[in-house]
């Protein structure tokens, strides 16, 4: 509870003498800043449209309906997992379970409603979650001798991540770029020449997009022992500068609401400048938990709604497209 809310509950108790009374005066206040100026967000089955144009939010629900038409089978409790490509016109959904047989569950790639393709890995290779815009496995783990395997062939030994340094890796949409990072700061590298350092950071990066001239990492300047996602957060912007990319700009990213205990960067958009931030409550008052759009040029955080589903900044509604 935040100091405010302490002071609330003290002032009620002095008034009518009843803590229990107090506290429940309190949490149904804290409901009411919550929900109140949410009452247009959009519904988690459906893409959001109007408040956010570009944004598109889709449940766990309409994915399994879709991977249910495709023919591979799932249940109402299934998860997917998510990705888009690059230019926001595709989107990839990966089985709720890793399987021990790829063919299983393979990936569909969903493009529109007429082109719904199912993607299976390279005999031999498990996925590990990167796909290129060319619609290639992008990194792919070699199930006899443990490698990663480059969509070119390369092949370059699994790094060994550790919690003592919390060691952390992504890849942009597009699958240009991969960074690796550590409490000792990131790395960025070109997937195709995976030896050449392009970009550095001193600081601990969470998440990576790119454009043709710019990468963008989203970093946390916490120190000590601080939790991944702890604040402050920070965009650093790396403009191309030859054969590599210079630290040209740095932007804080606020915490959206006092409330959150975690904040993860969901999809980053360049072109409009606007983030899609999920915060997350702890227990008891999880449910507060909310989806965010924050646009860099207005420093204006409009929230979307519960952080359920799955968040992305698309060209088009693709889903509903592919449902059609």
């Amino acid at each position: 509870m935040t100091r405010k809310a302490e002071g609330h509950v003290r002032e009620c108790a002095s008034r009518c003498g009843d803590v229990s009374l107090a506290l429940l005066l309190a949490f149904l206040a804290v409901l009411a800043q919550a929900f109140l100026p949410c009452a247009s967000a959009a519904r988690g089955d459906e893409a959001q449209t109007g408040r956010a144009p570009g944004v598109f939010i889709y449940s766990d629900k309409s994915i399994g309906e879709l991977v249910k038409e495709q023919g591979i089978s799932c249940d109402k409790d299934s998860r997917f997992w998510v990705t888009r490509n690059g230019e926001g016109t595709c989107l990839y959904i990966w089985p709720s379970t890793l399987p021990s047989d790829p063919e299983v569950d393979p990936v569909l790639v969903v493009r529109s409603r007429s082109d719904v393709r199912k993607l299976y890995p390279p005999a031999g290779m498990l996925p590990t979650g990167a796909i290129n815009d060319s619609g290639e496995f992008l990194l792919c783990i070699d199930m006899n001798s443990g490698e990663f395997v480059l969509a070119n062939g390369l092949r370059r030994s699994v790094p060994k991540a550790t919690w003592a340094n919390r060691q952390t890796s992504g890849l942009d949409p597009g699958g240009r770029y991969y960074f690796t990072a550590s409490d000792a700061g990131t790395e960025v590298v070109d997937v195709a020449e995976p030896n050449k350092v392009l970009a550095r950071s001193k600081y601990h990066a969470t998440n990576i997009c790119a454009t043709n001239s710019a990468i963008y990492l989203f970093v946390l300047r916490a120190t000590g022992s601080a939790d991944e996602d702890q604040y402050p957060k920070v965009l650093e912007t790396y403009q191309k500068s030859g054969s590599t990319f210079e630290l040209e700009a740095e932007r804080r990213i606020p915490r959206p609401s006092s409330q959150d205990a975690v904040v993860s960067v969901e999809d980053f958009d360049p072109e409009s400048g606007r983030v899609l931030l999920c915060g997350y409550v702890d227990m008891p008052l999880s449910f507060l938990s909310a989806r965010y759009l924050y646009d860099l040029k207005t420093e204006k955080i409009t929230r979307l709604g519960s952080c359920a589903g799955h968040g992305f900044f698309l060209k088009r509604d693709i889903l509903e497209a592919a449902r059609k």
